[in-house]
Formats: structure tokens, C-alpha cells, sequence
């Protein structure tokens, strides 16, 4: 009795914080947003600017399972953060494109492509009109060009 009470107060504790720290973070995002003279831009404009400012905000980090682990488990108020891993960067940059396209019009995806590599990588597919664009922000810190992932070229 008392390994599962003390098993459903972790479990809660850890959804509190992560729903406590997502928010934060969505907050701090939505204020950058109102700052941004971005709102007459069109969606491809848009997309791209924020994949350049998120990519020159934050230094990566790789291989964080290894090094980093809690930062696979945990949100913590990413926008205040240094460094990140590829799935946070994916997020931030999919909170951007939300409050741009609307949560009901937005088409974006996490994709891994686990078969192929011996790790986990996260990037975003945004639906533009009839297509879909990839975007690996961070990517970019090794080279990655706008509108591909890392798995689509050499790098470094």
C-alpha cells in the first residue's frame, strides 16, 4: 500500500511540474510573439523566420539521452534555456506555427526515423497548402538547410 502511494504521488508530481513547465514556456513564447513585427507575414515567411530565430537562440545538444536524460523527460521553461535537445527544439518551433495557423489548421507532425539510425531524432513537418515541409531546427547548428532534416544530408 504504501509503494503505491508513494508510486501515484510521483506520477502526479511529475505531470504537475511538466504541465507547470509547459506552460511557462508557452507563455514566454507567446510574449516573444507579441514583440515580433511578424503579423503581416505570410506562412512561408513566417516559417522560415522562425526557424532562424529559434536555431540562433539556443545552442544544441546531442546525444542528450546519454548526457542529459532528464531533459527527455521533463519540460522546464525551455524559452529561458541555453541548450536544448531536438525534440525541444521541435516544440518551440511547433508553438510558433501554432499561434500562426491556428491549432484547428495546423497540420504538424514529430517524426523519427528510428530504423534507419541508431538514435532518436525529432523534427517537425509543417502542411503547406498540398505539401509538406520539413524542418529540422536543430539541424541547423550542423549544417542542416531550411526544408531538410538530418537525415537528408551529410553533415560534420
Amino acid at each position: 500500500m504504501r509503494g503505491l502511494a508513494l508510486f501515484l504521488v510521483t506520477v502526479i508530481s511529475f505531470i504537475g511540474i511538466n504541465v507547470y513547465f509547459r506552460r511557462a514556456t508557452y507563455k514566454a513564447i507567446d510574449r516573444e510573439l507579441r514583440n515580433l513585427p511578424w503579423k503581416d507575414l505570410s506562412v512561408e515567411e513566417y516559417m522560415e523566420k522562425c526557424y532562424h530565430l529559434i536555431s540562433e537562440k539556443y545552442q544544441m545538444i546531442s546525444h542528450c539521452y546519454l548526457r542529459k536524460p532528464w531533459t527527455n523527460f521533463f519540460y522546464r521553461n525551455m524559452f529561458k534555456s541555453k541548450s536544448l535537445p531536438c525534440h525541444m527544439y521541435a516544440l518551440i518551433f511547433n508553438r510558433f506555427m501554432q499561434k500562426k495557423i491556428g491549432k484547428k489548421n495546423a497540420k504538424i507532425k514529430f517524426v523519427t526515423k528510428l530504423p534507419e539510425y541508431p538514435w532518436i531524432h525529432f523534427f517537425s513537418k509543417v502542411k503547406l497548402k498540398d505539401r509538406w515541409v520539413n524542418i529540422d531546427v536543430w539541424g541547423r547548428k550542423r549544417g542542416v538547410p531550411y526544408g531538410k532534416t538530418i537525415h537528408d544530408v551529410q553533415y560534420p
